[in-house]
């Protein structure tokens, strides 16, 4: 598969005629790849962010509400 950009302009005369077209395509695959590339470890970072970080706003949660503080003598004996 094969990836192109395609720009194009209508040139027009003095009296704001259209004259002509002017076409540009640009091949953009290997830009595709890249970005595609970039967006798929973006994913995989975040996610290996976002599961630790998940864990930890839980547990500073319940330090925050005291949760934690009135768990049974069993759990909290190390």
């Amino acid at each position: 598969m094969a990836w192109a950009q395609l720009s194009l302009s209508l040139v027009r005369d003095d009296h704001d005629q259209p004259l002509y077209y002017v076409a540009q395509i640009q091949g953009v695959t290997e830009q595709q790849a890249v970005d595609q590339m970039k967006n798929e470890f973006i994913a995989i970072v975040s996610h290996e962010l976002r599961t630790p970080l998940t864990a930890i706003k839980g547990f500073l949660g319940l330090l925050h509400t005291g949760s934690y503080d009135s768990k049974p003598e069993k759990t909290t004996e190390a």
